[in-house]
């Protein structure tokens, strides 16, 4: 009950997607129910028009909306019984929010995503391709990471590196579709933790809305981090072009090589298996119920459980921000 307030071969070499028809035990779509707003364990009152990015650590849960120079900084309440008492007070939805500025040049952002990295916050912008590094140890902003893409290679296999002319043509495609959507807003979907341990030290797996090299390994390093490189091309499965434009965000789930894709466009969350950058390919996927149409992304907490934001507040809510218990969704899954 609600509160009384306001309320591998050649092609895999090549980077590309290749698009394989799903079985009828991985199209099923998990279990008899599918994800509903209804079944979430908490939310939160919208505070904005809605949200795009979202982050948990303990009590805090972090969040941006669609574009702007600030995300919201809000204190979670893990034990409250009432499903919209996780936030706020009872009277007042915005008690222990605040909005906090982005890095510190006051430039318009597009955040699409929030991961930790050994002290520091990375908060990626689409609008510019880069990551905002926030040091947690110091409480400053670094300058921003611009996000190089002319290195990537495919994937190696038991073979080791594909040849420099397969690596040349990989390179050249990326390029070319990069290009080609310079002026996409949202080219850069968001971005999840690698599941599987990467001998090259890659500390993020990086989607993209391009239709041969979609998803890329990015490796931090130097000073504060301040020097990202995408690395790898991998070889995605199963994964067609359509499909891929109607991806509203990615998340690893926490202690499984298992990536899930969001697609409310497609009702559904697509789970693959991904245990290498040369092997990842679906396994199924969770039904999405019709109040999820506006999902805008999504993020697993360090216990398992599911927070997602909505492009718009649902109307019979009033909430952009919900979060699923881990026991939730396994219930879900076939």
């Amino acid at each position: 009950m609600l509160s009384k307030r306001i309320c591998l071969g050649f092609f895999a070499a090549l980077g590309v997607i290749s698009y394989f028809p799903l079985s009828s035990s991985q199209a099923k779509a998990g279990g008899s129910n599918p994800l509903r707003l209804k079944d979430s364990r908490h939310f939160q009152i919208s505070i904005e028009p809605g949200l795009h990015a979202v982050f948990r650590r303990e009590k805090v849960v972090l969040t941006s909306p669609e574009e702007g120079s600030f995300y919201i900084q809000s204190t979670y309440n893990e034990t409250a019984r009432e499903v919209d008492l996780g936030f706020g007070s009872l009277h007042n939805p915005l008690d222990g929010s605040e909005r906090s500025p982005l890095a510190t040049d006051a430039k318009e952002r597009r955040l699409r995503g929030i991961l930790p990295l050994d002290g520091y916050l990375f908060f990626l912008d689409s609008l510019r391709r880069q990551l905002l590094i926030w040091n947690e140890a110091t409480k400053e902003w670094h300058l921003p990471a611009d996000i190089v893409f002319d290195q990537v290679r495919p994937p190696a296999d038991r073979g080791g590196e594909a040849p420099e002319s397969e690596i040349r043509k990989v390179r050249q495609r990326l390029q070319r579709e990069y290009r080609a959507k310079v002026s996409d807003r949202d080219l850069l979907i968001g971005f999840t933790r690698i599941p599987w341990l990467d001998k090259e030290k890659s500390q993020f797996l990086l989607l993209l809305r391009l239709a041969h090299s979609p998803l890329l390994t990015v490796h931090c390093e130097g000073r504060h981090y301040g020097r990202c490189m995408a690395q790898r091309s991998c070889f995605l499965a199963g994964l067609g072009a359509d499909e891929l434009e109607s991806v509203r965000g990615i998340a690893t789930v926490p202690g499984r090589k298992e990536i899930w894709l969001a697609m409310p466009r497609k009702n559904k969350i697509l789970r693959l298996s991904a245990s290498s950058c040369l092997s990842i390919r679906p396994i199924g996927s969770i039904a999405l119920a019709p109040d999820l149409r506006d999902l805008s992304n999504m993020n697993f907490d360090e216990q398992g459980n599911l927070w997602v934001t909505l492009a718009k507040a649902n109307p019979d809510l009033n909430g952009s921000l919900f979060r699923w218990d881990a026991a939730t969704l396994e219930q879900l899954k076939p």
